[in-house]
């Protein structure tokens, strides 16, 4: 009796009406439109990805129906009676999608947008072999921050995320002398709407200890440390050049010097020490050690050596480390050596006196004239 009424199924209505004075019946045949669906697709995408494109309905009897697709305001592309697409879309911007559905002389329109970005793309820097604890890769991006990246050594996976720069360092810490490739599992940037292009994906590093230069005496031999490296014996004072050895015996006491670099890095570390041998008396610095220069005779004496019983063998050297020449040598007792100079004395003289069981490492005689 209402003017309007609502239908539950398709059939076929008739409504009577009058208007005061007669009667009239209408008919009508009528189908009952409740088709409805929903295009699936990623709201965003990259370039150059193939995408999935699909629907839902709620007529599971459906296998399809008309797909369009607008590329640009002038060009679409449709596609028939399939139940998804797989598009690839190689330019950036927004595209529209529409599918129209038809069931029993129903019709409906559904539609979408995907919007296509630019792929981001990342890679590490760089193969390393060093002498360090820690070291930095850096990984560098292409893209609209901030990027996020997914990192692995083989055994456990690392995320970092909101990098604002085009590139950032990661600090890794291996343990030494192995190996260990560090290698990118994804990259992303602010439109996340792929995983980005890894054009660099590994870097491996190998790290060596640092290493701290030790000296070791035994008996009058000097033992260079850590093992295993390359040795550099001098001495301290004009850096002569000694040996190669990781041990080395000094021929007469005084100060060495080791460096020692490692095998791959070429990192270096020195130590040194002041060896005095043993079996042997170093007078320098003996309040009772006299050096004297006998201005009548042009000649030095050498008092309170030691008590010799083999010949003693002098050494005299200029400020320059040119030999200073004497004419003779001799024993005024058996605790001092006389040396006569064949050129006035010099106002530096650097003075060495040795034998088989002694040793005075380098002295230095400074004459003040008169």
């Amino acid at each position: 009796t209402t003017q309007c009424i609502t239908v539950g199924d398709t059939g076929c209505v008739c409504v009577s009406f009058t208007d005061g004075s007669g009667f009239d019946t209408l008919c009508l045949q009528y189908n009952l439109c409740n088709l409805t669906g929903e295009i699936l697709a990623p709201a965003q995408a990259c370039a150059g990805d193939l995408i999935r494109i699909s629907f839902e309905s709620n007529d599971s009897t459906l296998e399809g129906g008309l797909w369009t697709v607008m590329l640009d305001s002038a060009n679409t592309q449709t596609y028939e009676l399939t139940d998804s697409l797989w598009l690839t879309f190689d330019s950036t911007g927004c595209y529209a999608i529409s599918l129209m559905l038809q069931d029993s002389g129903c019709t409906v329109l559904i539609a979408d947008t995907i919007c296509i970005v630019d792929k981001p793309t990342g890679f590490i820097c760089c193969d390393q072999l060093t002498c360090d604890s820690c070291v930095n890769l850096t990984v560098y991006f292409e893209g609209t921050p901030p990027f996020s990246f997914a990192i692995t050594d083989g055994l456990m996976i690392d995320t970092v995320s909101e990098i604002n720069n085009l590139a950032y360092d990661y600090q890794v810490c291996p343990p030494y002398d192995t190996t260990v490739i560090y290698t990118l599992l994804w990259v992303s940037d602010l439109n996340a709407a792929c995983d980005g292009a890894i054009l660099t994906p590994s870097a491996s590093i190998y790290l060596e200890p640092f290493p701290v230069a030790t000296i070791t005496v035994q008996g009058d031999t000097l033992c260079a440390g850590p093992a295993g490296q390359f040795y550099h014996w001098v001495d301290c004072q004009d850096t002569t050049s000694l040996g190669f050895d990781q041990c080395f015996v000094p021929s007469h006491s005084g100060c060495y010097c080791v460096t020692v670099r490692t095998v791959l890095t070429d990192c270096e570390d020195t130590a040194c020490i002041n060896h005095v041998i043993s079996a042997t008396h170093d007078i320098k610095g003996s309040e009772d050690s006299k050096i004297m220069y006998e201005p009548d005779n042009n000649s030095l004496l050498i008092q309170n050596v030691i008590q010799h019983t083999e010949e003693l063998n002098i050494e005299l050297f200029d400020l320059l480390g040119r030999n200073i020449p004497f004419s003779k040598k001799e024993y005024p007792d058996d605790h001092s050596v006389r040396v006569y100079l064949t050129e006035h004395m010099t106002s530096i003289a650097f003075i060495h006196v040795s034998s088989e069981t002694f040793n005075l490492s380098r002295s230095v005689f400074i004459y003040y004239g008169h």
